[in-house]
């Protein structure tokens, strides 16, 4: 861990929300936009915060700015294994959209929006890429 400057963590980060989209389809006939649920989770770490949010809206991709220790008291954890990285002072960004069927056996690929995840994937292009020129430092001890 002592080498890696970031985590651009990807775990849930684009689905359908069926809990929420099932109602608003009934009665809209579409869905909702997907940043209605999308938290953009990130360690507190200034630099990283800062780049990820602007690299991420650049990209279309949007949601609630949520620091590390908001969303861990909202959820009561990590629900990502990027919580090592976190913990061990890496910091992590997150562009995590909640949906009911995370981590069960209906979390599979048709519950993904599929033209939100290539948003996703070139907003993560993008941050990689800053990160490497940013002077990002570590999550401090006490924020872990």
């Amino acid at each position: 861990m002592a080498g890696l400057k970031a985590d651009v963590n990807l775990d849930a980060s684009s689905a359908r929300a069926s809990d929420v989209q099932d109602h608003v389809r009934a009665v809209a006939g579409r869905d909702a936009p997907l940043f209605s649920w999308r938290a953009m989770v990130f360690s507190e770490e200034p630099v990283l915060a800062q780049a990820f949010i602007s690299a991420f809206a650049a990209h279309q991709v949007l949601g609630l700015p949520l620091a590390s220790r908001a969303a861990v008291e909202v959820e009561g954890g990590w629900r990502t294994d990027a919580q090592w990285f976190h913990q061990a002072g890496v910091p992590v960004a997150w562009p995590v959209a909640g949906y009911p069927e995370y981590h069960t056996d209906g979390d599979i690929p048709s519950a993904m929006d599929l033209a939100d995840l290539e948003h996703v994937a070139a907003a993560a292009a993008d941050l990689t890429a800053r990160i490497a020129t940013l002077p990002v430092g570590p999550v401090p001890p006490q924020a872990r």
